[in-house]
């Protein structure tokens, strides 16, 4: 089974900065990323973007833009 996860790209264009957290715990702890996580059986892509950027940032987006993939061995 492959597992999904998403990560949000959420840019400020006014002043071209990015958004990212520090993870406080779990094997991230300490780390800087974007917001993001794992997708949810039943769960669109774009819901999970949603979801995970919320759960992350009390940010609500809308109409999220696939931008690219990875895959990782």
């Amino acid at each position: 089974m492959v597992k999904q996860a998403s990560l949000s790209i959420i840019e400020d264009t006014k002043n071209h900065k990015f958004l990212m957290i520090k993870h406080l715990r779990g094997i991230n702890k300490g780390y800087v990323n974007f917001p993001g996580g794992k997708k949810e059986e039943n769960e669109t892509m774009e819901e999970c973007v949603i979801r995970e950027t919320f759960e992350e940032t009390a940010i609500s987006i809308k109409n999220p833009k696939l931008v690219g993939y990875a895959e990782f061995p």
